[in-house]
C-alpha cells in the first residue's frame, strides 16, 4: 500500500479524532485502497476495450473467410456437377438424338452470351 495523501479523510479529521484514535489511519488506510482499485479497475477495463476490439476484428475475419470458403465450396459441387454431365456425355452415342438437343442448347448458350456481349443487335 502506498503513502499516498488522504484529502478526504484529512478534511473530515478533527482535533479530538486524531489524538489516539486508530480510527483516522482505517480511514486514510481505506481511501488509499480504493484510489488504488479504482485504478486498476480502470487500466483493466482499458485492457478488456483493447482485447474486445481486437477479437471483433479477428471475429470478423473469420466470417469473411467462411463466406469465402462457402463460395469456393459451392463452386466445387457445380465443377463436380459440370464434370458428371461431361462424363455422360463421353458415354453418348454419337448418333444419339440427344446430341441434336444438345447442339442446340449450346447454340441457345452460345446466343444468350453473345447478345449479352453486345454481339448481337
Amino acid at each position: 500500500m502506498s503513502d499516498k495523501p488522504t484529502p478526504e479523510t484529512d478534511a473530515v479529521m478533527t482535533d479530538k479524532m486524531r489524538d489516539g484514535n486508530d480510527l483516522p489511519d482505517l480511514a486514510r488506510r481505506l481511501e488509499r485502497e480504493r484510489d488504488e482499485l479504482r485504478a486498476e479497475v480502470e487500466r483493466l477495463s482499458h485492457e478488456i476495450r483493447e482485447m474486445t476490439a481486437r477479437n471483433g476484428a479477428t471475429y470478423n475475419r473469420n466470417v469473411e473467410a467462411n463466406k469465402k470458403n462457402a463460395s469456393l465450396l459451392a463452386e466445387v459441387e457445380r465443377l463436380k456437377a459440370d464434370g458428371k454431365r461431361l462424363d455422360w456425355m463421353e458415354e453418348l452415342d454419337p448418333d444419339s438424338r440427344a446430341w441434336v438437343k444438345i447442339a442446340d442448347a449450346i447454340c441457345i448458350l452460345e446466343a444468350i452470351d453473345a447478345a449479352m456481349k453486345g454481339e448481337l443487335k
